[in-house]
């Protein structure tokens, strides 16, 4: 694979397009071992599925130029909905914690930038209802933490950015949401 990479006979769409089928049939894969009671193979095939499909839209996008920065951001969310989900179905914390790891770095690894407050949050406040939610069906009460620690280490590295005195009335707002958001 490596030779072909080098000769240019897989182009970059190839690449990207065979690692997102490489990453979905292991995620298929690992679902089928963990429901014939092979667990540890299994969760392990589906955070390597998780691993690869981030890697390939990250690629797409940083490397290749090939998904323009919204359309692999959305994919990359999408991978992090369907790493949660599939650790809620097979009762996989580690799975869940891969995938939240991804969906908290997806914005740090897809970042143009440009001050993109209101989008970036409101992913965050998403992406904390869907982990928190996770961790309340399931009591993983490693996930509430989790999602506390990448949501003040986003909004830390947004202010320490982007912030300006004008931003004062939205950044407190966000900040508030996300308060109410833990405390509940």
């Amino acid at each position: 694979v490596k030779y072909a990479f080098e000769k240019r006979w897989i182009g970059p769409e190839m690449r990207v397009a065979a690692g997102a089928v490489l990453g979905a049939a292991l995620l298929a894969a690992g679902a089928r071992f963990d429901r014939r009671r092979m667990r540890a193979l299994g969760q392990g095939l589906m955070g390597g599925g998780l691993a690869i499909l981030y890697l390939s839209f990250f690629a797409s996008f940083t490397f290749y130029r090939l998904l323009p920065q919204p359309a692999a951001f959305l994919a990359m969310a999408a991978t992090t909905a369907v790493g949660v989900t599939l650790a809620v179905l097979h009762d996989a914390p580690a799975v869940s914690v891969l995938a939240v790891i991804g969906g908290f770095l997806t914005p740090i690894l897809l970042r143009t930038g440009v001050d993109a407050r209101d989008a970036l949050f409101g992913y965050v406040m998403v992406l904390d209802f869907g982990v928190l939610g996770a961790a309340f069906f399931r009591r993983w009460r490693a996930l509430d933490t989790l999602a506390f620690v990448g949501t003040a280490a986003l909004y830390a590295a947004w202010f320490d950015r982007f912030y300006a005195p004008p931003a004062m009335l939205p950044a407190m707002l966000w900040l508030g949401a996300f308060f109410l958001v833990f405390l509940l």
